[in-house]
């Protein structure tokens, strides 16, 4: 049984690293500043059922919280550092703006 446990949290782990598109989720965050965070904390979608498929119960169960929850941190991570970095652009122009008038 804990053997179930380890495969589907290393399994999970591995795949909701490969499924994230780091690039969208910076843009994202570049884009939709703090309101992109929050999509990224509240979207999380389950892994594809190809992947639990013929699988234990408790390996199913394991595979989709451990698989979100490793979706998400990947997510929210990227749309941070898209937050972050639209911060300093904005009050560049915002000061060039006013420099300008």
């Amino acid at each position: 049984m804990e053997s179930d446990q380890y495969e589907a949290g290393i399994a999970a782990e591995q795949n909701a690293k490969n499924d994230v598109s780091k690039v969208f989720w910076f843009i994202v965050g570049l884009i939709l500043n703090i309101l992109g965070v929050f999509i990224a904390y509240a979207y999380q979608p389950s892994g594809p059922v190809k992947r639990i498929f013929g699988k234990s119960l408790i390996y199913s169960i394991f595979y989709e919280r451990i698989y979100k929850s490793g979706r998400r941190k990947i997510q929210v991570k990227w749309a941070f550092i898209g937050c972050i970095i639209e911060f300093p652009i904005a009050l560049f122009f915002l000061l060039l703006e006013y420099l300008l008038l």
